[in-house]
């Protein structure tokens, strides 16, 4: 029983790292997103800044996610 516990918990961390891989690839992807917004911002204008705003606060709403999550992950580690 208490090997099924263990394989269990290993299985779950498991789910928790790709779910971690996946928004450090989403991070990653809205970073890129955002610095090609400002050049897009640089060359249109007034428009293209507006948008390189909301893509440049996705990015960080995206990093702030990633860092939560990796944060839960080293906790539950420890314990």
């Amino acid at each position: 029983m208490a090997t099924n516990l263990a394989v269990d918990e290993l299985i779950e961390k498991d789910s928790y790292y790709k779910i971690l891989n996946e928004v450090r690839q989403i991070t990653d992807e809205t970073g890129l997103l955002a610095l090609n917004a400002v050049f897009e911002a640089a060359r249109i204008g007034e428009t293209g800044r507006d948008f390189a705003d909301e893509v440049r606060q996705l990015s960080l709403i995206s990093n702030k996610l990633k860092n939560e999550l990796s944060d839960v992950l080293d906790h539950h580690n420890q314990n």
